[in-house]
């Protein structure tokens, strides 16, 4: 029988010797003559011992680069949890909220790539009109990284809020504060997902307070703090939540699977952001089954998506999506006792040089985890795999110890792919916190048979709204102002 095989990741050595960073579970035969797996944590440290890291790893035949493997971390580990949000910023993968069998959290914990360790961060409130401000308790939300800050926005929030609210922590002074937003702040909402090109976050779709499945689609500006609907032509996604996106060149918008009212999807559409229209794309061949609560990231051109599931099953395996070829691919399946297999768990892409990681944490089975676990990516975005490149021999990635895997890790880059064009990013490049610097640098409009509106024109639509309510305010001698981050 086939068995996937998960690796346990030490970070330092015990003093009586070098034992190797990976250790392979041992296989037992029960009383059916059936082939089994004793938990990582029973495996004795000789059952898998070489003269070096390097060989152990080389030479020990259960150990494939192609699994995902457990990561132990140092230092006071977090709560166990699931439905929260993770981000990576810098050098640290910040893990915010979610909610444990004790309810919901609030709490922020810190991990270190340069380290290989947890720690808490404080709970300091900045408030620019000196009231007391406390991050709600909250679960199902994003959290996205923008420069030494990592962004909450939205989620199901105790106390409850009727409008999406966006949070900053800045992870260098530990501080949090409220960005207090102008324009269409749309609903409050859980499930939903949120991708960010350079100051523009892109929202979509979730579950509002009352359960309904949302479709609606938003800007928020960082540097002006104002929300923005957008308006799009084609059939677009169905309402639904708990589904995954990617913004791809800065230019397209991936929208994959999650949950409607009925059922659960595994449609794919993506939105243009030059010409605003919706595209359902159709592939031929393999394509996934539909899951909800799944997770992805974007590496390079592909599109790593793990975990999810219905109402009955979870799903084992990590998916690829060639945004380029247009088609989908399985890079490896997990065994049933992997993080990736839980509801609720977070994913984050953690990058240095040509080292490539998937990094996921937590969720829930029958008791919400803590655990760590990694999946090592080629410096070409595929999973390090012998079934996916049977000529190339060895895996790509070979660890000689404990400190090589932290030393490949440090310096990791929040920023999925740095040489990706700058479409989104540059209609906001050299705005100030003017409106009219924005628009003025906005997406240029394009005319096409089916009359959709550009980016451009729908946010110079919003600024001369802005500017009417402006100047019936300064009649009333009253000045809407945004508060600094």
């Amino acid at each position: 029988m086939l068995i996937s095989f998960r690796k346990k990741v030490h970070l330092s050595d015990p003093l009586q010797g070098t034992r190797s960073p990976l250790r392979p579970p041992k296989k037992v035969s029960n009383s059916n003559g059936e082939s089994t797996v004793i938990a990582n944590d029973q495996v004795g440290i000789s059952d898998c011992q070489c003269s070096s890291a390097a060989r152990d790893i080389n030479n020990c035949a259960s150990v494939n680069a192609e699994s995902w493997m457990v990561l132990s971390i140092a230092g006071d580990k977090p709560k166990p949890r699931s439905n929260h949000a993770a981000a990576v910023v810098g050098n640290k993968m910040v893990v915010v909220g979610g909610e444990s069998p004790d309810g919901m959290l609030d709490d922020v914990q810190v991990l270190s790539f340069d380290e290989f360790s947890w720690t808490t961060a404080s709970k300091v409130y900045l408030s620019p009109t000196s009231l007391p401000l406390k991050i709600p308790f909250c679960k199902g939300h994003s959290l996205v990284s923008w420069g030494k800050k990592a962004l909450l926005i939205g989620g199901k929030t105790d106390p409850r809020c009727e409008k999406i609210s966006v949070w900053a922590f800045d992870t260098e002074t530990e501080c949090w504060s409220i960005m207090e937003a102008k324009g269409d702040v749309p609903v409050a909402r859980s499930g939903h997902t949120v991708v960010k090109s350079s100051s523009v976050l892109i929202l979509f779709g979730g579950e509002d307070l009352k359960r309904r499945k949302l479709n609606d689609l938003h800007m928020f500006d960082l540097k002006s703090m104002t929300w923005l609907p957008l308006h799009c032509t084609g059939a677009g996604p169905s309402p639904r939540s708990n589904h995954v996106a990617t913004l791809y060149d800065d230019r397209v918008l991936y929208i994959f699977g999650g949950s409607s009212k009925a059922k659960t999807l595994n449609d794919l559409y993506s939105l243009d952001f030059e010409t605003m229209m919706w595209s359902r794309i159709k592939i031929r061949g393999f394509h996934p089954s539909p899951r909800a609560g799944c997770c992805g990231v974007l590496c390079g051109t592909k599109w790593y998506i793990t975990g999810g599931g219905g109402r009955k099953k979870r799903h084992s395996e990590t998916l690829v999506f060639d945004v380029l070829k247009v088609e989908w691919s399985v890079a490896t399946t997990s065994p049933l006792s992997s993080i990736t297999t839980n509801k609720g768990f977070s994913l984050v892409l953690v990058q240095h040089k040509e080292k490539d990681f998937l990094v996921a944490f937590g969720g829930s089975r029958k008791e919400p985890s803590n655990q760590v676990e990694v999946l090592i990516l080629d410096r070409n975005g595929n999973c390090s795999s012998r079934r996916l490149a049977p000529n190339l021999g060895k895996p790509h990635h070979q660890r000689t110890s404990s400190n090589d895997l932290a030393s490949h890790l440090t310096g990791a880059s929040s920023c999925p792919v740095d040489s990706l064009r700058q479409n989104l990013a540059s209609i906001i490049e050299e705005h100030g916190s003017s409106r009219r610097s924005l628009s003025e640098s906005i997406l240029t409009d394009t005319s096409n048979a089916s009359g959709s509106v550009s980016l451009r024109k729908q946010f110079n639509n919003e600024e001369d709204l802005t500017r009417k309510t402006t100047r019936n305010s300064n009649d009333d001698n009253s000045l809407l102002q945004a508060s600094p981050l």
